[in-house]
């Protein structure tokens, strides 16, 4: 049933919450995890979930309504098979370490925030429905995902060793069926697979990486590129209405 939430503490380190098969236990104000570790499973979050500094928690088989899930700094912070649903964030707000893996963040302004630096892979997630699916502000492994149906698939910020697609080994993103698939402000892209969008990139910054072995696989967009200022270099490019708009301030290498 519902019931207002709680805050663990450092003391409370090794606590394990199973909420039933049925996932009807439902929090409806917010859950804190003040530098604790353990497992919340099976939970309903309708006032969100905080956690600062945790260390060594897991999130598994949970839902997000309305309210995001903000990470505040921690290790080993794991969010496995949740759904994000309603509005609800996956927001990485402070550096902090884990794994984050299959889950599903659908059908809110923005399904997962990057705004500090994660090490750890973030994979294997259904990111859709969104008006933007992934902000990219910060690096982090970000790979293998499915990134569709949103208005923009990534947003990113960031260039250089840190850049999507530049970071550790993650597998090629598949960033598909959405208004634009990425969108760069002053960034770089490396090593995604951008197919079946409206407008494959757009934005200002750099479109591929020093070399083809981090190719951006940019195919069947109505537009490959398009409204884009900047570089465009060491890409494969086919099987667009336009592979490439030309427009002032563009470089093709």
């Amino acid at each position: 049933g519902e019931q207002a939430g709680f805050t663990l503490t450092a003391a409370d380190s090794g606590v394990l919450i199973i909420g039933a098969p049925t996932q009807d236990t439902v929090f409806t104000s917010p859950v804190v995890v003040q530098g604790a570790g353990g497992a919340l499973q099976r939970l309903e979050f309708r006032g969100g979930l905080q956690l600062n500094a945790a260390a060594d928690l897991s999130v598994v088989d949970g839902v997000f309504r309305t309210a995001d899930a903000v990470v505040n700094g921690g290790s080993g912070v794991q969010f496995v098979g949740n759904r994000f649903r309603d509005g609800a964030t996956l927001d990485i707000a402070a550096a902090a370490s884990g794994h984050i893996a299959n889950n599903s963040l659908a059908g809110g302004l923005t399904g997962l925030r990057i705004g500090a630096a994660f090490t750890g892979a973030i994979r294997d997630n259904d990111i859709h429905g969104n008006q933007v699916g992934v902000r990219y502000d910060a690096g982090a492994a970000l790979g293998g995902n499915r990134i569709f149906g949103n208005g923009t698939g990534v947003r990113t910020t960031v260039s250089g060793a840190q850049a999507l697609g530049a970071v550790g080994v993650a597998r090629p993103n598949d960033i598909r069926g959405n208004t634009t698939g990425v969108e760069l402000v002053s960034a770089s892209v490396r090593g995604q697979r951008i197919a079946a969008n409206v407008v494959g990139v757009s934005g200002n910054g750099a479109v591929g990486g020093e070399s083809l072995d981090h190719a951006n696989l940019i195919e069947d967009n109505t537009t490959g590129v398009g409204t884009f200022s900047g570089t465009v270099q060491f890409n494969r490019i086919a099987g667009n209405g336009t592979g490439i708009r030309a427009t002032t301030g563009l470089t093709i290498v």
